[in-house]
């Protein structure tokens, strides 16, 4: 994996780095660069029923053997939700290549493997399928005559959750490997080679786009859910509404300031106008108390992250808005709740939403207080650090409020409107 360097916050001080950039992180969904030659996909080979292989020409699509069942040919040619047929059909492999021995060898491996294997032997024609949808994992041969591989990883690095590529060529070169793995491709295995481990790499990626896939399908319910939990949180308690709205706005922008992974950032914007949303369950006279918390009350306020847990994530599929949820009481000192946990433990997205969940606390009006100063809450945070909150992001926080909204945050009760109006305004 190619490394760069770290890097460090965007303001004056110490260079000592929060988050990796993202050439430095591994990068989901791409194998580690490798010559293959295991034989275990034979433990898969019950996996998938079907068996058929297909042929594909520059005129037609011929399914090879003949007397294959004729619904095969009608689902090779229209894109297929995995999710429907994860049960009905086997995993679909396009090889996109000229040498004969080695595709039958190909092909017999994958139909061994209850995999069903397509050749196509025209370059156009191999362009339309990749675009088609239909496919999960592509073998091709870069250097194929007439096939430019290097084209047909760029159309499948551009199609959102496309086929897995995997690049099976005689250029011995390491400096053509890096780059088709730069380019998307999940593995790059030399010719000639063991079939099985090109069987057993097609499985592998397979498996891992049927779960991206999956994960896609759940976002997409999380986010189709995400109005509903709000106006129900908002009946409950339009405080708390209009706080997970504004804690959202500044920790992503805080989060694009510090350079942030992607998936921090997208986990803000999937859950973090929702953090506080365990606090459905908690009693109306707790929720909507005008003054301090008894002992008892707070330990059951204290309570909210994990109901809130409950209803973003309860499966487990989103570790990262699991985190934000869960985590954003937690404290540096690992004094904060509910697990107590300390330092570098507390997941980065909730030390972020930690952070701008006390801003706005401070500078919010309470029934039993008033909003404070910018300048005081600021002060507040940066003397938090090391305490409750993440020593970088605390220090980081003060440059970061000025440089988005101006000295004593002149720009930040207007940048809040605008934010408020373009929620209501969309689709």
């Amino acid at each position: 994996m190619v490394r760069a360097s770290s890097r460090t916050l965007p303001h004056s001080g110490s260079a000592s780095k929060i988050v990796p950039s993202a050439e430095e992180r591994p990068i989901p969904g791409r194998s580690s660069l490798r010559v293959r030659g295991s034989n275990k996909w034979q433990d898969h080979a019950e996996r998938k029923r079907n068996t058929t292989a297909g042929v594909v020409g520059s005129e037609s699509l011929t399914v090879w053997p003949t007397d294959a069942d004729p619904g095969v040919v009608e689902s090779f040619s229209s894109p297929t939700s995995l999710l429907r047929d994860r049960s009905d059909r086997p995993y679909r492999v396009l090889i996109a290549d000229r040498e004969p021995g080695h595709v039958d060898r190909l092909v017999e491996a994958l139909r061994a493997a209850r995999v069903a294997p397509v050749v196509c032997d025209d370059p156009a024609r191999a362009s339309s399928l990749i675009s088609s949808g239909t496919f999960d994992v592509i073998v091709v041969d870069l250097y194929a005559p007439g096939y430019a591989g290097h084209d047909l990883l760029t159309r499948v690095r551009d199609r959102h959750a496309g086929p897995r590529v995997i690049v099976c060529t005689a250029m011995d070169d390491l400096d053509t490997a890096v780059a088709c793995m730069r380019q998307g491709a999940v593995d790059y295995i030399r010719k000639p080679c063991d079939p099985g481990a090109v069987v057993a790499s097609a499985l592998q990626a397979a498996e891992r786009r049927l779960l991206e896939l999956e994960r896609s399908d759940l976002r997409e319910l999380m986010r189709r859910s995400k109005h509903a939990l709000m106006i129900a949180l908002e009946a409950r308690d339009g405080y708390t509404i209009r706080h997970c709205v504004n804690v959202a706005f500044l920790a992503r922008r805080f989060a694009e300031y510090i350079h942030a992974p992607e998936e921090t950032i997208e986990a803000i914007d999937s859950v973090g106008e929702l953090h506080d949303v365990g606090k459905i369950g908690i009693e109306d006279a707790i929720l909507n108390k005008s003054g301090p918390y008894t002992e008892s009350e707070y330990e059951a306020m204290r309570f909210h992250p994990q109901i809130g847990l409950e209803i973003i994530d309860p499966l487990g599929a989103f570790p990262e808005e699991g985190a934000l949820v869960i985590a954003h009481h937690e404290r540096w000192d690992g004094r904060g709740y509910p697990a107590g946990l300390r330092g570098n433990a507390i997941p980065l997205v909730a030390r972020i939403t930690a952070v701008a969940d006390v801003f706005d606390a401070c500078t919010t009006v309470r029934p039993y207080r008033t909003a404070m100063p910018v300048t005081r809450a600021l002060q507040i945070i940066e003397g938090g650090a090391g305490g409750s909150f993440d020593p970088e992001l605390a220090r980081a926080f003060g440059p970061f409020f000025v440089s988005q909204f101006g000295e004593n945050g002149a720009r930040y009760d207007g940048a809040l409107a605008r934010h408020r109006y373009r929620r209501h305004s969309a689709p």
